[in-house]
């Protein structure tokens, strides 16, 4: 018998994603490389989604009992995840399965020592990336665990001790690396960006050049290109193969390089698969006039734009390396070039007031994207803001250590001295209000979720503000 493992993607077991099923927007990119390398590499390997069940804890012992893995791999993509994560891993130990568990993402990435010392169900963690680190584990415990020490990039438990292995370099060339695998999810159960079909995520490179306080990037700073022309090979492979209606570029900047972003996308427009929609995601400050018009040759629908804030101070005070003025020409240019705008904005900055709040607001409105995401900051562990939260820099104030917590759309761990939470989610809800009860805006919920999602998402927004007037008396 071959060796076996089993992909795990958890179910969201606490707090409001689990009451919105606002996770179940696609298929996790980095199980879909590992899928892929594994099997290269003559491993069986099975996904099994929680999100996917009803009943997932029940589900996922019933597919452990029939398809008996050597390994169990579990994605933790934030720490929001984190305790999830822990809690499957309990569940499957508790039940009486001696498979060792392994899990990796950005969570474990920020903090592998940790998660190995808090929750004494996970076995292994893979830190950075995991294709060559994952394939070497498997082959010590094909050998009874011998020369686990030499593995780059794992952490694990040997008796009774946390032992951290030195950090593996990054692959420099992902050409070499397989395209993603996606078979075995469930894309009847996902709700992709603004639309119902089938959405399949894809990068054109890996890392991040940029150095944001509040963004933990486990892929490095050095970015590392694939060539353009197997991106739209495997954008073509998506499309014949899993029948792909969408697809999302899930880079952390699509745009660095502008020659290379025009030949994309005319690569696309000239093998015809411009018949199907592309979601973008990028920066301010990295988009130009001829990229655009490419972009929407090739049916770019929308792009999404880390506008952040509408205070000049508080955007050099998170290194975003823009200005206001670079914010208002992107977004005026891209409405020029006929693509959707889509923002993302965050509530609760360092050295943020409520007139800065109100600013970026009011900056919000001026600018008048297409569609709006208003997040509340998030402390995320191994970033410059969490630190700057435990020692108070900044004005931020950390509320608790509470993985569940960290990264909730309402009631996660932080705030401001001069905003309180309370505060801060008034704000947050006022904003969405203020933007999407438009008449030329409200067309556009129903773009970007279904309406039974959107619809129970304002309520509970609506009651939590509610509650925390009463609270006041």
């Amino acid at each position: 018998m071959g060796f076996k493992i089993l992909f795990i993607v958890p179910h969201h077991a606490f707090g409001i994603d689990k009451e919105l099923g606002m996770n179940q927007k696609g298929p996790p990119l980095g199980i879909a490389y590992l899928n892929a390398y594994v099997k290269r590499s003559g491993i069986e390997s099975r996904i099994f989604d929680l999100r996917a069940y009803k009943r997932p804890l029940l589900s996922l012992r019933d597919a452990i009992s029939e398809y008996r893995p050597d390994l169990i791999g579990i994605n933790i993509h934030c720490t929001s995840e984190m305790n999830d994560g822990a809690l499957i891993a309990e569940g499957i130990k508790e039940s009486g399965y001696d498979i060792p568990i392994v899990v990796g993402g950005s969570h474990p990435s920020a903090l592998p020592e940790d998660t190995i010392e808090r929750f004494k169900s996970i076995d292994y963690v893979v830190y950075g990336e995991g294709e060559l680190t994952l394939i070497e584990l498997i082959e010590s415990l094909k050998k009874n665990r011998e020369g686990l020490e030499e593995i780059r990039g794992l952490a694990y438990r040997q008796s009774g001790e946390t032992r951290k292995n030195p950090p593996r370099e990054l692959i420099s060339d992902i050409d070499n690396l397989p395209m993603p695998d996606f078979s075995g999810f469930p894309f009847d159960e996902y709700k992709p960006h603004y639309f119902k079909g089938i959405e399949i995520p894809v990068i054109t490179a890996r890392g991040c050049p940029n150095r944001c306080v509040f963004c933990y990037q486990p892929m490095g700073h050095n970015v590392r290109v694939r060539s353009y022309q197997y991106v739209v090979e495997e954008i073509e492979r998506d499309i014949k193969e899993y029948g792909a209606t969408q697809i999302f570029f899930a880079d952390d900047t699509l745009t660095i390089e502008p020659e290379y972003t025009i030949k994309l996308f005319n690569e696309i427009k000239r093998r015809g698969l411009d018949r199907v929609r592309y979601i973008a995601s990028t920066r301010i400050d990295r988009v130009n006039k001829d990229m655009l018009k490419a972009m929407k040759e090739a049916n770019v629908f929308s792009i999404v734009y880390g506008a952040e804030s509408g205070n000049q101070m508080i955007l050099n005070g998170i290194r975003k390396g823009f200005t206001i003025e670079q914010t208002e020409q992107a977004i005026r240019w891209t409405k020029e070039a006929g693509i959707k705008v889509d923002t993302n904005f965050i509530l609760g900055l360092p050295y943020e007031t409520e007139e800065t709040i109100r600013q970026t607001l009011d900056f919000i409105m001026k600018l008048d994207p297409d569609f709006l995401n208003l997040a509340i900051l998030a402390p995320f562990p191994n970033t410059e803001v969490y630190e700057w939260a435990k020692k108070g820099i900044g004005g931020l104030r950390l509320k608790s250590d509470s993985f569940s917590a960290t990264g909730r759309i309402v009631g996660n761990t932080l705030e401001l001295e001069s905003v309180d939470r309370a505060r801060l989610e008034y704000y947050q809800t006022t904003g969405y209000i203020r933007f999407y009860l438009r008449p030329s805006r409200i067309r556009n919920l129903f773009y970007k979720v279904d309406f039974y999602t959107l619809f129970r998402y304002g309520l509970h927004l609506i009651a939590n503000q509610i509650r925390k007037i009463f609270n006041r008396f």
